[in-house]
């Protein structure tokens, strides 16, 4: 019903007012909207506004709350599935940020998934 999009509208909320560069409010907004979805069960609003907030933390240069909000986007697109998106956010942090791997390697299946992904993925890159 209508508590899926909530989560979801409070991310667009987040990302206008990082639009309109209203810094005090817009990591607060980012959070409501990560608690909201953690709580509706929407892991993948979940994982976009950790990833999404932690771009913007890093943009203001609070490298360290961005770090750890890209950690926590990296865990949960791993455990959505995700391996592609994972890959992407790695590779694109890569040298800056060192990702734990402990979602990715819960269990061999999906980590032998996720590498043979991202070697189709490279490939195609």
């Amino acid at each position: 019903g209508c508590m899926t999009f909530v989560p979801m509208l409070k991310l667009l909320e987040a990302e206008q007012l990082a639009l309109d560069d209203r810094t005090g409010d817009t990591e607060k907004v980012y959070q409501t909207a990560i608690s909201m979805s953690s709580r509706s069960g929407s892991r993948l609003v979940k994982a976009i506004a950790c990833e999404r907030a932690g771009e913007y933390m890093i943009l203001c240069g609070q490298v360290e709350p961005g770090k750890e909000y890209l950690e926590k986007a990296v865990a949960e697109y791993t455990e959505y599935g995700a391996y592609v998106k994972v890959a992407q956010v790695e590779r694109k942090y890569q040298g800056q940020i060192t990702f734990t791997v402990e979602a990715a390697s819960k269990s061999t299946s999906s980590s032998k998934l996720q590498a043979y992904i991202v070697e189709k993925w490279d490939q195609t890159v």
